[in-house]
């Protein structure tokens, strides 16, 4: 907390490399939700078997899994989609450009981990559907996923294009062009829809 007299907080620029392989990684959306989509798969296919098919999957196993795996996924969205997007605007140090900037990475690094757990829901729902058993696993364990896939083919590429355009027109010193509020409401409720839903899932696998 500021005193009287105190002198105000310099913040000093931090230089980060536009080239960093990180950020090229997170912004090449298309082909880094590929590359984690087919690692997952493969990574799944690997455990399935090693555990020598559907016979050796215990059931157990595929509903503690899908438990956890909500609960978890859904604590992540609701700190970063509900929480972190909105904070960090009213920070007064920093700009509208370099928030959205880091907003960009942030939620296309969420959405390759989103892209990851969905795989493996996906995997319990098929394992569980493959052994007869696919009543017990909470009937909308699938809506996650299916979100995923619609923010990953259509709202987050536009979200995506929308915050580059922006940072682009602010390091040029233009104007930044405006777009439709549209895309932000429906990605807004879909990530809510998603936290919901997966708490329910979470909850039904804790009964």
């Amino acid at each position: 907390m500021a005193t009287a007299g105190a002198e105000p907080l310099k913040v000093t620029p931090v230089k980060v490399s536009t080239g960093s392989a990180v950020s090229k990684f997170l912004l090449d959306h298309a082909g880094s939700s590929l590359k984690v989509l087919a690692g997952s798969t493969a990574a799944a296919a690997a455990y399935h078997l090693a555990k020598g098919g559907t016979a050796g999957v215990d059931l157990t196993t595929l509903t503690r899994t899908t438990t956890l795996t909500s609960l978890v996924w859904s604590g992540m969205v609701l700190g970063i989609g509900a929480l972190e997007a909105w904070v960090k605007f009213h920070a007064p140090s920093i700009t509208r450009p370099l928030a959205l900037d880091v907003g960009r990475h942030v939620f296309s690094a969420l959405n390759k981990v989103e892209i990851a757990l969905s795989v493996a829901l996906v995997y319990c729902l098929g394992a569980s559907a493959a052994s007869g058993q696919s009543s017990a696993l909470p009937s909308l364990t699938w809506v996650p996923p299916a979100l995923v896939a619609l923010e990953s083919v259509s709202l987050l590429p536009a979200l995506l294009r929308r915050a580059q355009a922006i940072v682009s027109a602010a390091a040029s010193g233009v104007a930044a062009p405006k777009g439709s509020p549209a895309v932000h409401v429906s990605a807004m409720l879909v990530i809510f829809a998603k936290i919901g839903v997966l708490l329910h899932v979470g909850a039904q696998g804790l009964k």
